[in-house]
């Protein structure tokens, strides 16, 4: 086991860390590498530096508060072409997993648009259907709710693009933002790996698998902010399809209570106008009888006699009673 101290090197200390490698160490020999920390970004590099080598990183570790250590074992060559091998393979199926998961996201977001047109399409037409039924119920109060549901729905729908646009501008910006940092860690990674001449192939394997891992990252945050703007613009969809609904549904009960009050004052004027009829049916009748019975009260005035006082007379002889001469049948 060797000891190195790279700290007087500060930040360029790989070129001399890449000597003690091949030149200070022998094969399966373990060596401590001690450098300064500086603004952190070493420890990476460092550790990025070994593998791309080919040899293992069998530990990396804070020294103190400004230094740091790593612990590497060196490999024969056998070992470290095999390792490049076996990563030039895990970067070939890396590229095709993600040619399978674009596949994979095209298709669903093809699914995805499918189901968001007909579902914007049902929810047209039950829009439209309750608008005709709320127009041909109450006219006036059916403009009042379609002017304050189209109000609320713009104002969803403005919300909705500029946070969709912010997030889009944000993805964009912290896209560009990695990229140019991938490129400028491949770009020194590269000037760095050129030093050992053995360890190209491996590099631009590696390279190749970091690009293919950030492009990944980077269509995976895309997808994510994607998913989560449509998730934000179904939810306002479903919110003013609610609201719609909830207007139609105060409309047609209005309406019912004002049909319910109408069909009442109706059935009440019915019972009063039958009462009045009655009333004043039994009226005529007793004027009727009361004309009558003045009538036969006239009438009876008008026939009876004018009695007059009465004079006292001898009483008169009642004459005998004549005997019949008619003669009684012979008997046979």
């Amino acid at each position: 086991m060797q000891r190195y101290d790279l700290r007087h090197l500060h930040n360029d200390f790989y070129d001399r860390m890449g000597e003690l490698l091949e030149s200070g160490l022998n094969v399966n020999e373990v060596g401590i590498f001690l450098f300064e920390v500086g603004d952190f970004s070493s420890i990476q590099k460092s550790a990025d530096f070994i593998r791309e080598s080919g040899h293992e990183l069998m530990n990396s570790l804070k020294f103190n508060e400004v230094d740091w250590t790593i612990v590497v074992k060196k490999l024969d060559e056998k070992t470290i072409a095999d390792k490049k091998e076996a990563a030039a393979k895990a970067a070939a199926l890396a590229e095709e997993k993600r040619i399978e998961a674009e596949k994979a996201a095209a298709e669903a977001k093809a699914k995805e648009e499918a189901e968001k047109a007909a579902a914007e399409a049902k929810a047209k037409e039950e829009a439209e259907k309750a608008a005709a039924e709320a127009k041909a119920k109450e006219e006036a109060e059916k403009a009042a709710a379609e002017a304050k549901a189209k109000e609320e729905a713009e104002k969803a729908a403005a919300e909705a693009k500029a946070k969709e646009e912010a997030e889009k501008a944000a993805a964009e910006a912290k896209a560009k933002e990695e990229a140019e940092k991938a490129a400028a860690e491949a770009k020194a990674k590269e000037e760095a790996e050129k030093v050992a001449a053995e360890a190209k192939a491996k590099e631009e394997a590696e390279k190749a698998a970091a690009e293919a891992k950030a492009k990944e990252e980077a269509e995976k945050a895309a997808a994510e902010a994607k998913a989560k703007e449509e998730a934000e613009k179904v939810a306002a969809e479903a919110k003013a399809k609610e609201e719609a609904e909830k207007a139609a549904a105060e409309a047609k009960a209005k309406e019912e209570a004002e049909k319910a009050a109408a069909e009442a004052k109706a059935k009440e004027e019915a019972k009063k106008a039958a009462a009045e009829a009655k009333a004043k049916e039994e009226a005529e009748k007793a004027a009727a009888e009361a004309k009558a019975k003045e009538e036969a009260k006239k009438a009876a005035t008008k026939k009876a006699p004018v009695k007059k006082a009465p004079t006292k007379k001898a009483p008169a002889k009642k004459a005998p009673a004549k005997k019949s001469t008619a003669s009684k049948p012979k008997a046979k």
